[in-house]
C-alpha cells in the first residue's frame, strides 16, 4: 500500500462532556460493550507495527485520534505512541499526525506536544456561546465555552495547526451569518461544519429539517462568496471539496467521493471497523491483533461494506448533481432515500453556478 489511514479511538466512548446530540454516545449505547476503556500499550504497538508492514517505501500513514474524548488516555500515552513510531518506523516513511478534541484538558504542556509533533487539531467549537453551550456541556452540566475558547488561544499562541469543527443544530441552523461570523473573528482557521445527525433510531429533537439546512449552506455560501470576491478565502471544507472536484481533483471528504472506505477505524482494545458511524458489533472486521492491514481490508465485512455503499438512493439517478454529491454519506441513507438530499439540491443549484466559475478561474492561473 503507498498509504493508509487508521482513525483511532484510544478513549473509547469516554467522554468529559455531555453533547446532547453526540454521535458516539449514540453508537456506543446500541452494541454490547459501551466503552472499551482506555487503549493498552501492546495494543498500540501493534497496530504501530501493522501500519508500518502495510506501507511501500516511502509510504503515508496517518494516525487521527478520536473519541469520545481522546485526550482521555493522557499525554504520556502519546508521548510513547511517538516513542514507539520513532522505534518501529523506518525514516523513509512519512506519518502524519491529527487529533479531533473538545479542548477542555489541554494546557501548556499539550499545546508543546502537538507543536512539537506537528498535530493537525480539530476543535470542537460551535460558534457564539449561546449556540455552543446550549449542546455542549460538561458532566457536571455547566458550559464550556469560555474554556475552549481559552484553549484555541493556546493552541494559536504555540502556533498549532487548529481546524474549527462545528456541528450544525437546531439552533444555529437558523443562524448562518451569526455563525460565520463569529469563528472568522477567532482568527484564520479552516471550518468544518457539520450537520446534526439522527440518532440511529431515527429522528431526534437535534435533527435538521432539510430545507432549514439548505437554506443554511446557502446563506453560509453567500458570506463565503463575498470574502472571495474581496481576495479574502475562509476554508470551508465543503466548499473546498466542490472546487476540487470541479477542477479535477478527488474530494477530501469521503462522503463526496461517492464510496465509502480508505481507511480502519480502531478502537481502543484494538477492535476493527469500516467507518467511524459504524463502529457497531455487526460490523466488527476483528482485532487489530489477529488481523494484516491488508486482511482487514480484505474481510467481508469491509467488502461487503464498500459494495453497500455504492447502493445509492434510487432518486439519485437522474439527479443532474450526481456528479458532484455523489449520493451523500450513507449514515444520512433511510430506507434507499436520503431525507438530506433536498439540502443538498438546494444548495449546488444556488452555489454550483459561481463555483464552476471560480473553478475556471483557478484552472486558468
Amino acid at each position: 500500500m503507498k498509504s493508509v489511514t487508521f482513525l483511532i479511538k484510544p478513549a473509547s466512548s469516554l467522554c468529559n462532556m455531555r453533547c446532547t446530540y453526540c454521535f458516539y454516545h449514540d453508537v456506543a449505547k446500541h452494541r454490547e460493550t459501551e466503552c472499551m476503556g482506555i487503549m493498552r500499550e501492546d495494543t498500540a504497538y501493534t497496530l504501530i507495527q501493522k501500519a508500518c508492514e502495510a506501507i511501500e517505501h516511502k509510504g503515508i500513514i496517518q494516525f487521527t485520534f478520536q473519541g469520545g474524548e481522546p485526550t482521555l488516555a493522557g499525554l504520556d500515552f502519546y508521548e510513547k505512541w511517538i516513542q514507539m513510531e520513532q522505534e518501529i518506523c523506518t525514516d523513509s516513511m512519512q506519518i502524519y499526525h491529527s487529533i479531533q478534541t473538545n479542548g477542555l484538558i489541554i494546557d501548556k504542556k499539550w499545546a508543546e506536544f502537538l507543536k512539537k509533533h506537528q498535530f493537525l487539531v480539530g476543535l470542537s467549537l460551535d460558534g457564539p456561546a449561546e449556540f455552543h453551550d446550549a449542546y455542549r456541556i460538561t458532566a457536571q452540566n455547566q458550559p464550556t465555552f469560555a474554556r475552549v475558547l481559552d484553549t484555541l488561544r493556546l493552541l494559536d499562541q504555540h502556533q498549532v495547526d487548529v481546524n474549527l469543527v462545528s456541528v450544525i443544530t437546531k439552533t444555529s441552523v437558523q443562524h448562518p451569518v451569526q455563525m460565520v461570523q463569529t469563528l472568522k473573528k477567532l482568527g484564520n482557521h479552516p471550518l468544518q461544519l457539520i450537520a446534526c445527525l439522527d440518532s440511529l433510531d431515527g429522528q431526534s429533537e437535534n435533527s435538521l429539517s432539510a430545507d432549514e439546512y439548505g437554506q443554511f449552506l446557502c446563506q453560509l455560501y453567500d458570506c463565503w462568496l463575498d470574502d472571495f470576491r474581496k481576495g479574502i478565502y475562509v476554508s470551508v471544507r465543503l466548499f473546498d471539496d466542490v472546487l476540487r472536484m470541479l477542477m479535477g481533483m478527488p474530494a477530501t471528504n469521503c462522503a463526496n467521493r461517492g464510496l465509502c472506505g480508505g481507511y480502519l477505524t480502531v478502537e481502543a482494545d484494538g477492535s476493527l471497523y469500516p467507518c467511524d458511524f459504524y463502529v457497531l458489533d455487526d460490523y466488527r472486521i476483528g482485532n487489530i491483533h489477529d488481523f494484516s492491514v491488508a486482511q482487514a481490508f480484505q474481510h467481508d465485512i469491509y467488502q461487503n461494506f464498500i459494495h453497500q455503499s455504492r447502493q445509492r438512493p434510487h432518486h439519485c439517478t437522474d439527479c443532474r448533481f450526481l456528479r458532484i454529491c455523489k449520493g451523500g454519506c450513507r449514515r444520512e441513507w433511510i430506507n434507499n432515500t436520503n431525507p438530506m438530499c433536498k439540502a443538498y439540491f438546494i444548495f449546488y443549484e444556488h452555489a454550483l453556478p459561481s463555483l464552476y466559475v471560480i473553478a475556471k478561474q483557478q484552472m486558468s492561473h
